[in-house]
């Protein structure tokens, strides 16, 4: 999980104004998904993440075991600008955005992918105060 969080990170632009912090247990277990769709789901909501804070602010990634139940849950928050309750019921619908020049797929394809894996996606946002996504992955494979 660190690794795939690390290889996202690295491979985009986030600005000085933003500042990353991760919560990711060293001793988590593997992810039992497919390694490409996810680290396309993590480019995808750290992207929007980053540009949900034209200002600055803080990303943060956070990762738990949930032994019970054999799954993981990450947790995507940023400190930006936030969703209204109407945009927020659009979320995962194709061509919908809230960006001056998006195109309206990005949350679709993490919704997708997300369930292609056997895990869901569940949003929360508040306008002002920022927007968290929580991911639950199956976990305890041989995987990611």
């Amino acid at each position: 999980m660190r690794e795939v969080i690390g290889q996202t990170l690295g491979k985009l632009t986030i600005p000085s104004s933003v500042s990353v912090k991760l919560d990711i247990p060293e001793t988590l277990p593997a992810l039992r998904v497919d390694a490409q769709q996810i680290r396309q789901v993590f480019r995808n909501l750290i992207s929007n993440g980053v540009e949900a804070m034209p200002e600055g602010g803080v990303l943060e990634i956070s990762a738990v075991e949930n032994r019970q139940d054999g799954t993981m849950t990450i947790h995507v928050r940023d400190t930006g600008r936030g969703m209204t309750p109407e945009q927020m019921a659009r979320l995962f619908q194709p061509l919908f955005t809230t960006k001056a020049r998006g195109i309206g797929l990005g949350l679709v394809v993490v919704k997708n992918l997300t369930e292609a894996n056997g895990g869901k996606v569940e949003v929360q946002s508040e306008p002002g105060k920022g927007t968290t996504f929580t991911m639950t992955l199956p976990s305890g494979g041989t995987g990611l």
